[in-house]
């Protein structure tokens, strides 16, 4: 198969987003819902004089109360480190030093001064920003369910998720020089070939991007002797722009390296010719072979 890297790459997408891809309202809801009885009960403090009293008594009755103060701040975790002590929100008996750092943070004064109505809307608002830390993950997935979109038109059985060790036990491949623990994003077989398909998408650039590049070439050299397996990487965006350089490497080294509009064109039903292909060609080449002997 000729391939033309520099007119592969013209046809890279730019983004992969959707309408839904910017806040998963769900899960925002999902998140504020975990704190519904601690957001009521701190509703009832709310803009009142006297706040840190009130919130001591309140924290004493019900000491759930406190594993919510970093989200006031935008934190998931539920200790903070400052340069002075670590500040673990966990229950009563961290008390004093919980009201140390709300007091010493603002986050009393921000309570009592009467800036916000309703606690409930604010934890949906600071949800929706520490939201915006899942679409790198969200951009992986669109890519992953790309793919998987195409698979499932080619009507073939695929798993997810799956290392290197355990195709090998179920489709008796011999890996024993290859990293075993290596987990592949799919895992289909084609005409008793199984293909272990690496997918992403970079919208961004990075230094990331190269060491991707070069991991994944490595990775074919120690897989192409493998009898019956073939390696497939699916990528794409306009973070590639960044690393060419080394994406052209990947190209000229990783027969199997495609993108959306590979897939768009039917790269993975072509597979099933392109192996035939290569049969016929060491079919040839042996009976060549053969012929050169017998004269």
């Amino acid at each position: 198969m000729n391939r033309n890297f520099e007119k592969w790459i013209t046809t890279f997408k730019n983004t992969l987003r959707t309408n839904d891809f910017w806040v998963d309202w769900e899960r925002v809801f999902s998140n504020v819902k975990k704190y519904k009885k601690e957001i009521s009960l701190l509703n009832k403090i709310l803009n009142k004089t006297n706040i840190e009293e009130k919130f001591k008594k309140l924290a004493n009755k019900f000491p759930s109360i406190t594993n919510c103060i970093p989200l006031l701040i935008a934190v998931r975790s539920l200790s903070i480190t400052t340069a002075e002590k670590t500040v673990n929100f966990t229950g009563w008996k961290n008390l004093d030093e919980i009201c140390d750092f709300m007091r010493e943070s603002g986050l009393f004064k921000f309570l009592q001064e009467g800036k916000i109505k309703n606690l409930n809307d604010y934890f949906t608002g600071i949800e929706v920003g520490l939201d915006s830390n899942g679409r790198k993950n969200r951009g992986g997935k669109i890519m992953s369910e790309c793919f998987e979109s195409f698979l499932k038109k080619l009507k073939t059985p695929y798993k997810q998720e799956v290392t290197l060790f355990e195709i090998a036990k179920q489709y008796d491949l011999n890996i024993s020089k290859v990293v075993k623990n290596k987990r592949f994003d799919f895992v289909f077989v084609i005409n008793g070939i199984v293909y272990g398909a690496e997918v992403n998408f970079y919208s961004a650039g990075g230094s990331k991007l190269n060491e991707t590049a070069k991991s994944y070439i490595e990775l074919n050299n120690e897989l192409k002797n493998v009898k019956n397996f073939e390696f497939l990487w699916i990528t794409d965006g306009e973070g590639w722009m960044s690393a060419k350089k080394d994406l052209q490497n990947a190209f000229n080294n990783i027969r199997h390296l495609y993108n959306i509009n590979n897939l768009k064109n039917g790269i993975l039903g072509k597979l099933i010719n392109w192996k035939k292909e290569i049969y016929n060609e060491i079919d040839l080449k042996l009976e060549h072979e053969s012929t050169k002997k017998e004269k």
